[in-house]
Order: C-alpha cells, then structure tokens, then sequence
C-alpha cells in the first residue's frame, strides 16, 4: 500500500478492512464461475512483563532476576483462501514483531546470552502455509502444505494442536482417490513447523529453498514418504493397511554410515456398527528405526470395544506397546519451545489432560468405562484403568485411574453442568512405593438468563503428591466464572494458582477478559493479568509453558 507509514502489521489490517467492503459489495466471477474469496486476519498483540504486586514474572522471591524478560509482541496470522471450480488455492501470511524486547536479542549465539538466542526475533510478513488443491469427484490432489493422518496416529499423525501451540504440517504432494469401497492415500514431502512460538518468542528458522529436498534435509525439516489403503467390506467394516517412512534432518550421532530413519507399518480394522449392539475397532503397527547406526525394533496395538445395551454403553479400551519409540522432530540443540513436535500420537486410551512423559511408549493394559442414561436430563459415567510401564526399566510404574462424572442439563439443554473427578495413582514397582498421585475435579456448567444472557463457569483442582520431589503435597488449578450476552460480549474472571514449594515471586494468578463479538466470525478480545505456567498436556504429547503476566489483544477478523 504505497505512502502507509504504519507497522506491517497495520497496513495488513487496513488493507483486510477495505479489501472486506469491495468483496463484500461485489459478486465475484471468473469466465462466469463463482470465484469464492476468504480472509481472515488473526492480530494478537501482548505486553508480558510485571503488573505490580503480586503479579510479577521477572524476579523470584529473593529479587534475583529470572529468565522471564519484560517484551511486547506482535503475531499475525494473515490466511487468504481462493476457490474456484474444483480448485482451491491457500495461503498463510505470518507476522512476528517486538517493539520493546531486552537488549541484545536475537543476535549472534557467539554474543548474545543463552536465555536470548533465537528469540525476540522481527520476521516481517512471510509465507509460513501455502498450497493448492484439486477436489474432484473420486480424486484429490494437494501440492503444498497439509495435514495427514493414518488410521488413529500409531503410525503417522501430523496435525495442529492449538492448545500447545504446535502447527506443524506436510509440504510436498497429497494424491488421494475414493469411491464407495474403494480408499487410497499417498503422500510425500518434508515438515513444516510453526516457525514462532508464541509464548516465549523463539524462532527456529527455515532451511532455504533450495536445500529443502536434500537428504537429510535440513533442520527443522525432516523427509518422509506414506501410502495407506482402504477396503470396505460387506458395507460394515473398514480394513486399511498402511506405511510410513522418514529420514531424520538430525542424526542422534554424526559422521556415521547411516542417517537416523523411521520405518513403520500396519493396519486397522473399523467396524462402528459391526452388529447392532456392538462397535469393534482394531489397529495394530510395526517399527523399525535405526538411530546412531543401531537398529531397533517395536510393535503397537490398540482395540477398543464398544457395546450398546439401550441406556448402558459399556467400552473397552486395551493398548500394548512395546518399545515403541515417539517419532520426534528434528529439533537443534537449545529451542526445547519444539521439542513436544512429533509424526505419531497413538492413542492413550487414558483422559486427554493425562500428564504422559515417558521417553518411549511401552505401557500396556485395559480401561473400562460405562455410560448409563439416566433420563434426558442426567448421564452418568465412570471409568477405571490399569496400565504397566516400563518405559524406563530401573522405574517401572503401575497406574490405577479411576474417575466418574455426570452430565446434567435443564432449560430444554440450554443450561448444563458437567462435574468429575478421580484419582490417579503411580506406584514405583521397582521400590515399592508411590511414585506419585493426583486427585482431579473438573467442572463445566452454563446457566440460561432471560434475553440472551447466561452466566458459565468452568475449571479443575489438581491434589497432587510426589514424594521424590522432597516436597509436601500441594494443589494447583484453575477457576473462571464469565457473563454472557449472546452473541455480543463475554466478560471473564478468572484465577490460577499452584502451592508447590518452589522461588518463584507469584503462586497466585488473576485475570479478567472482555471480548465483543462484531459478527458471527469476527472478534476482539482484551486479556488483562496472569495465568500460571506448567506441564500441559493434549493426548499424550507434552510441553512446559512459562507463566504469563501482562496484557494481551486479540483480534480476529473473517471475510
């Protein structure tokens, strides 16, 4: 936009804003086919520093400075989607900007302290997602980036996980044919990451494009190939077979004969409804690795059973894995911000906010669960598992898990509340005693007002001990209550806190959020105060976040 003296970040907004009305006020067509043109602007804007007493991120309780420093960033997520016919072409525009950033960042590693490297760095306006696709009857075809996964993740899972924000995609090609018995699935290409994370301000650049097919190619690309086919069989059950292959862009150990490499392969049986009363699914893989010239290795097998007997389900669920390794980016030495990224996410069969950090999978064991329908109004639930673990052979673990919850709702299932709690115990088979236990409630309820209003409220109470920890037990969680106008403004109060005996400066975390609703897909929201950090978890995959103190804007924009 020639003579626009704001920030990149501005100009896009702006020219989104005008952009919008023409699109807006004018049908668009090409050689007389409808040519449909999404937009949509996601502008996050964060001041992360001190907030006066009892909110502070840069000192622990002696004063002493911590490795949290005082920033403000800017992330923009600019996606433009063109379709046309069978084609469809997409792109995404990232922005990461630090007005006010510490000084020295992101300089040379040879001068710039560890706690800065790689962070805090400007990148204008770059091309993180593109790709272009063909959507014909019995035939797919995608070049560029996307998403893929096999059967439920044993063997190949690359996907977005917003809660841990990892965005991490395949970029090459996608061929996919289908009719109705017939499924068949190719791809082949390198990864492709979020280059910036959002909660500390690292980057991990890109490798430059013409060393992006090399092999390996280089961090934090890794290569890999996949075909998975797909038979239906009598109208009722689903067999697929599968495999997956990939070459590391960083081996465990230079300078050796071979590059660290993934083999996997397998298959699935899927039969929702194999007969009225019974669903079956069944998935079993196969690994072969060779890391450091060394080969290994492993299986996996997963089966569920679900049963339904009128106002009772009863399913089972039962994993057995052996040495079966995470299939992990390729991630340089020093930007541990990455280092939850992997190509595989098999099934836990445990409750998806389960902390699971085990440097293997090799666990085995069932889990029952039964859902009783009360009435309309009220279902019940409960669930008990049992796992071994021997992913590390000096520890080997026992999990007992139970848990239990309900489901209630009045107002015609506009009002609701889902309390429920359990008990997860790990206990040391090797010693003889408690590794450690967590006693969890969780609560999620919405209470219907006149005229649009309703007033919702939702958290959890995590009880936890771990003895090798020398500490006492403490208790950490969260608690949020918010008033509700629909569909125009959310206001939000919210509270964190954790008593685990540790130097940080802050145990207790407040904060209030404001959002308006300008349309059905567009948005801003104001966040102001603090939230704890920690180990969070989604199915299995992991990663540590920093607490955050400051403020923060949020502004979506759909065209």
């Amino acid at each position: 936009m020639k003579g626009c003296q704001l920030s990149a970040v501005s100009c896009q907004l702006l020219a989104l804003t005008m952009f919008g009305g023409v699109a807006q006020a004018i049908e668009l067509k090409l050689w007389n086919q409808p040519l449909r043109v999404g937009v949509v602007e996601s502008l996050y804007a964060s001041y992360h520093g001190d907030l006066g007493p009892g909110l502070v991120s840069e000192t622990d309780v002696n004063g002493a400075q911590t490795a949290s420093p005082r920033f403000v960033d800017i992330q923009s997520r600019l996606n433009v989607d063109i379709g046309w016919r069978r084609l469809r072409a997409f792109t995404r525009f990232d922005t990461a900007a630090y007005p006010l950033r510490p000084p020295g960042a992101c300089g040379p590693d040879a001068t710039t302290p560890v706690t800065l490297r790689s962070r805090f760095c400007n990148n204008p306006f770059y091309v993180e997602k593109w790709g272009l696709e063909y959507n014909g009857r019995n035939v797919e075809v995608v070049v560029g980036d996307y998403y893929v996964s096999f059967g439920r993740g044993l063997v190949l899972s690359i996907r977005k996980i917003d809660e841990l924000g990892i965005d991490t995609t395949l970029r090459g090609g996608k061929v996919v044919y289908h009719d109705e018995r017939l499924a068949a699935t190719a791809v082949l290409g390198v990864t492709n990451m979020q280059n910036v994370d959002e909660a500390t301000g690292r980057t991990i650049r890109d490798p430059g494009p013409e060393a992006t097919f090399l092999r390996p190619v280089p961090a934090p690309r890794d290569f890999i190939g996949a075909a998975r086919v797909e038979y239906r069989f009598l109208d009722r059950v689903n067999v697929g077979a599968h495999e997956v292959g990939g070459i590391q862009a960083i081996d465990a150990t230079s300078g050796l004969r071979r590059h660290d490499s993934f083999f996997l392969y397998g298959g699935t049986i899927d039969a929702p409804r194999l007969l009225p009363w019974l669903g079956l699914y069944f998935e079993g893989a196969g690994q072969l690795t060779s890391q450091a010239d060394a080969r290994d290795s492993g299986y996996a097998l997963y089966g569920a059973l679900t049963g339904y007997f009128g106002a009772l389900t009863l399913q089972i669920e039962v994993k057995d894995y052996v040495r079966y390794l995470p299939w992990r980016a390729s991630v340089p030495g020093g930007f541990v911000e990455f280092a939850a990224v992997q190509y595989l996410q098999p099934p836990t069969a445990e409750r998806v906010l389960a902390e699971l950090q085990a440097p293997l999978f090799d666990v085995r064991g069932p889990r029952l669960r039964a859902d009783w329908r009360v009435n309309d109004w009220l279902l019940l639930y409960a669930s008990y598992g049992y796992f071994e673990d021997d992913s590390q052979p000096a520890a080997p673990l026992t999990f007992h898990d139970p848990y239990a919850g309900a489901e209630l709702r009045w107002d015609r299932g506009q009002s609701h509340f889902f309390p429920s709690g359990g008990y997860r115990l790990e206990w040391n088979r090797a010693l003889g005693q408690e590794h450690q236990h967590v006693g969890h409630i969780e609560w999620d309820g919405t209470q219907m007002l006149p005229h649009g209003i309703s007033v919702e409220t939702q958290g959890f109470v995590l009880l936890r001990s771990e003895p090798l920890l020398l500490v006492p037990p403490w208790t950490e969680g969260n608690a949020y209550v918010a008033l509700k106008w629909t569909p125009y403004v959310v206001a939000t109060l919210g509270y964190e806190w954790t008593t685990l005996q540790s130097t940080a400066a802050t145990h207790h975390y407040f904060n209030g959020a404001l959002q308006w609703n300008i349309t059905t897909a567009s948005s801003i929201r104001v966040f102001v105060g603090g939230s704890r950090g920690g180990l969070k978890c989604i199915s299995g995959v992991c990663r540590v976040f920093p607490p955050f103190t400051g403020a923060r804007l949020e502004l979506v924009i759909r065209i």
